[in-house]
C-alpha cells in the first residue's frame, strides 16, 4: 500500500482507514497519536474496546527481527496471557506494510493493555515488578518459548553495534579521551561475559523492563513493548531493572525485587556473577539509544555533562 503524503506521520483520518483496510476492526470512533518519532505509536477506539497501533520505520526496525518477536508472542499467547499480544491482519500476518515518501513502514496492531502503571510508592511495587516477571520467566522455559524462534543474544555483535554509535557520536564531537574510556570498557563488558562458563539462566527477554512497559490490575501486570527482545540471559534482564533503580538512586527497591524474584523463579540456574557488567551494558545501551534519538530528531539534547554523568555511573560499577 502507497500512500502519498506530506508527512512521515500518519494522520488520524488516514491511519483509520489503512487499519480499517487491512484488519477486520470495524466501527472505530477515534485515534490519538500517542508518541511520534522512530515508532509512532496510536491508540484506536471501537465501541467496545482499544488497540495499540504501532508504526515502525524500517530503517530502524529490521523486519525480520520484528516478525521473530511477534511470532514468539504468538506461541506465549497459547501458555501466558498477561501481555500485550499482537493481532493478525486480514491476510493473516502481523505485519502491514506502507509506503510513505518512497520510506517504508511496518504497521503491527496490538490488543491494548489494560490497568494502569505502576507507580513506586513503595517497595511493594518492585515486589509485584518482580514476582511477574519470575512467573513470566518461569512460563517460558517451562514451555521454551523463544529458544528457536528469538533472535539469539551474542555479546561480540551486541556491543560492536553499540560501539559502532558511540564512536561515531563522539568522533564527530572530537571527545578522544571519552571516546577512550567507552572502548575500553565496550571491550572489559564484552570479555567478561564472553567468558562467564556460568550462564546458564538464558531464555525469552524482554529487555527493557526497567519498572516499566507493563501496567498492573491488581497483583498481576500485563507486559508490553517487546520492541527489543532477545533470547538472551536472564542476568541482562534483571540488570535492566536494577539500572533503573541505581540511576533513581532507589537501591532498596533492587534489593526487594532480586530477593523475590530468586524466591519465585523455578530453575536452579541462579548464578549471577556478573550483575555489575550487565549493568553496565545497561547504561552503554541507553546511551546508544539516546544518540540515535538525537540523530533522528536533529537535536543534540546529549550534553557534556550526560556524557560525564555516563562515565562517573560506569567508573563507580567497575571499580
Amino acid at each position: 500500500m502507497t500512500l502519498n503524503l506530506i508527512s512521515l506521520t500518519i494522520n488520524q483520518n488516514e491511519l483509520i482507514n489503512i487499519i480499517k483496510y487491512n484488519y477486520n476492526i470495524d466501527n472505530i470512533i477515534d485515534c490519538k497519536l500517542l508518541k511520534s518519532g522512530q515508532s509512532d505509536i496510536y491508540k484506536i477506539s471501537t465501541n467496545n474496546t482499544y488497540y495499540i497501533v504501532k508504526i515502525y520505520q524500517e530503517s530502524f526496525f529490521n523486519k525480520q527481527y520484528l516478525q521473530n518477536i511477534l511470532n514468539t508472542l504468538y506461541t506465549l499467547n497459547d501458555y501466558y496471557k498477561n501481555f500485550s499480544n499482537p493481532i493478525h491482519n486480514k491476510n493473516k500476518e502481523f505485519i502491514s506494510e506502507i509506503n510513505i515518501l518512497n520510506i517504508k513502514k511496518l504497521i503491527v496492531v496490538f490488543k491494548y493493555s489494560l490497568g494502569s502503571e505502576l507507580k513506586y510508592k513503595s517497595i511493594n511495587d518492585s515486589i509485584i515488578y518482580s514476582n511477574n516477571i519470575a512467573n513470566f520467566h518461569n512460563i517460558c522455559d517451562e514451555n521454551e518459548i523463544g529458544i528457536d524462534s528469538l533472535d539469539l543474544f551474542e555479546i561480540h555483535n551486541y556491543t560492536n553495534s553499540i560501539r559502532k554509535t558511540i564512536n561515531g557520536f563522539l568522533l564527530k564531537r572530537k571527545r578522544k579521551n571519552d571516546l577512550k574510556f567507552f572502548n575500553k570498557t565496550i571491550d572489559l563488558i564484552s570479555n567478561q561475559i564472553e567468558n562467564d562458563n556460568n550462564i546458564k539462566d538464558f531464555g525469552f527477554c524482554h529487555l527493557d523492563l526497567h519498572g516499566g512497559n507493563a501496567n498492573v490490575i491488581g497483583e498481576h501486570l500485563e507486559f508490553y513493548d517487546f520492541d527489543n527482545s532477545l533470547c538472551a540471559p536472564r542476568e541482562y534482564e534483571l540488570s535492566v531493572f536494577r539500572w533503573s533503580c541505581l540511576i533513581g538512586k532507589r537501591e532498596e527497591y533492587w534489593k526487594s525485587f532480586y530477593k523475590n524474584y530468586k524466591k519465585n523463579r523455578k530453575t536452579n540456574y541462579m548464578n549471577y556473577t556478573k550483575l555489575e557488567y550487565y549493568t553496565v551494558l545497561r547504561d552503554l545501551r541507553v546511551f546508544e539509544l539516546d544518540i540515535i534519538k538525537t540523530n533522528f530528531y536533529g537535536e543534540n539534547y546529549i550534553s557534556p555533562e550526560y556524557i560525564s554523568n555516563r562515565i562517573k555511573f560506569q567508573s563507580s560499577l567497575l571499580k
